[in-house]
């Protein structure tokens, strides 16, 4: 056997273990999800299907738990604004930081830089009295604010726009465009899909968050789905990660699909 037909089987293994690694616990709740919530001795071949092949989680979930829908669009009101303001917020700030002075926008960036390295929970505490200071605590804009302004967006955005040549924007200055002009006609396009990335990984980030809305929010009626997640029975909990998990799936196969047909024109 050649070394590169042993290596393709050694990769080929390598890839086949890793998506196991990932899929089994997807199939593991898929199927405590179809297991009914009612237990049945399985005698044949009909209770065995009616026990272990049933619909009543998703039944539930979907038409008799307003608790769990009150959650899940507390989840939605407080990630589409965020993902939204995050784009703009650091899209804007990108681009700043790529026409300012060189030196100035070195210095901010290594500041970025840093404080992405930072742990969220270090930040719980400071971010906490600003936004008493502000009366802010106990409402959903506080977690947007605070999603929505992390250093870690505009250092990923600013790599995305540091790649368009600067040629590009004096061109424009030139026939009298303006800075705004710049950024919308010209920076804004051309970061389009790695922007497409940016908001998936982000929205997909934001649609689990436990630690912002227990400490800023603190009040159980605006808390999103995954901190109410632990309060859920056992007989629709694996129904309703899997129904939670289907915007972001969506969101991922649409933004894939998407950024091959960017690729491909």
């Amino acid at each position: 056997m050649k070394w590169y037909k042993s290596s393709g089987i050694i990769r080929g293994s390598l890839l086949l273990l890793l998506s196991l690694f990932v899929t089994t616990p997807l199939a593991m709740v898929l199927m405590g999800s179809l297991e009914s919530p009612v237990s049945y001795r399985t005698n044949n071949v009909f209770t065995f299907m009616k026990r272990y092949l049933s619909l009543d989680q998703y039944k539930n979930i979907l038409f008799h738990d307003l608790e769990y829908w009150a959650a899940f669009w507390n989840t939605v009101l407080l990630t589409l604004p965020t993902v939204v303001l995050a784009i703009g917020i650091g899209a804007l700030a990108a681009f700043g930081l790529r026409i300012i002075n060189k030196k100035l926008s070195g210095v901010l960036l290594m500041v970025y830089a840093i404080l992405s390295t930072l742990p969220a929970q270090v930040l719980l505490v400071p971010h906490l009295v600003v936004l008493s200071s502000l009366f802010l605590t106990g409402t959903r804009l506080a977690v947007i604010l605070v999603g929505c302004c992390s250093p870690w967006y505009v250092f990923f955005l600013h790599r995305l726009c540091v790649r368009i040549p600067e040629e590009e924007f004096e061109a424009a200055r030139l026939e009298g465009a303006s800075e705004r002009e710049v950024f919308t006609h010209i920076a804004l396009p051309q970061m389009r899909t790695g922007i497409m990335v940016f908001a998936i990984v982000i929205a997909a980030d934001l649609w689990g968050m436990v630690e912002e809305p227990l400490i800023y929010i603190q009040d159980a009626a605006k808390y999103p789905l995954s901190v109410l997640f632990q309060e859920m029975g056992e007989s629709i909990s694996f129904a309703g990660v899997l129904v939670f998990s289907l915007p972001v799936l969506v969101i991922l196969i649409s933004g894939v699909l998407n950024a091959v047909r960017s690729e491909e024109r």
